[in-house]
């Protein structure tokens, strides 16, 4: 179910980039979005300033998902992409082909 509340939500932060750009009055205010399913580690880090953090190729993945992904669009990888298809939500997507990503 992680896939679904996370393509959701990355639906509805994609869905706020006109709100942003008229609250900042800024027209090339834009945001892309990654995201991929995979195994983490979470754990607080420092002990001056302490902060939840998540670590783990998962992370690292969802982040070039991001990197490598269009403005105005989430992308997802094929982890991702298998969830959502197995799952009842319906999401529409749009193959963009092979994307290189590197560590």
């Amino acid at each position: 179910e992680h896939a679904i509340i996370m393509a959701r939500f990355a639906l509805e932060v994609i869905d706020t980039i006109g709100d942003m750009r008229a609250i900042f009055d800024h027209s090339s205010i834009n945001i892309r979005v990654g995201v991929h399913s995979g195994s983490v580690v979470s754990g607080i880090v420092r002990a001056d300033r302490p902060r939840w953090q998540l670590f783990g190729d998962a992370v690292n993945v969802a982040s070039r998902m991001e990197s490598t992904g269009v403005p105005g669009k989430v992308q997802i990888s094929s982890q991702t992409y298998d969830l959502l298809q197995n799952s009842e939500s319906k999401f529409i997507t749009e193959e963009r082909g092979l994307v290189e990503v590197t560590p």
